[in-house]
């Protein structure tokens, strides 16, 4: 599951001196579903995660704290991102790949 690194958070929100209210406002989303996501009962979202790192400017592992698994599927399907070449896929609540899996979906039905 990845998760926020809530340390990282809290040194970029005081240096900008906003709240979590105002953070999530940055973000264009919810202060609810920040603070769900803040408190581990929510996987970030692909666009969470994009808005994220481009508000804060930070790397990927510098952000977010993850599983392996989850952590291995993001390098390698979002290798490019890294260097703002495309954007990030989403991920479903059990860390799939979503896009990853309807490519190859219609790479299978295509042969």
């Amino acid at each position: 599951m990845v998760t926020i690194d809530k340390q990282k958070y809290q040194i970029f929100k005081n240096s900008h001196q906003w709240n979590d209210s105002k953070f999530a406002n940055k973000l264009g989303i919810s202060h609810a579903y920040l603070s769900r996501i803040l408190d581990g009962d929510r996987m970030p979202s692909g666009y969470f995660i994009e808005q994220y790192l481009n508000i804060t400017q930070y790397t990927f592992e510098q952000a977010f704290v993850s599983d392996f698994k989850i952590k291995h599927a993001f390098q390698k399907y979002n290798y490019k991102k890294l260097n703002g070449q495309m954007p990030y896929v989403e991920f479903s609540e059990m860390g799939h790949v979503r896009e990853e899996e309807r490519k190859m979906q219609t790479i299978k039905n295509k042969c």
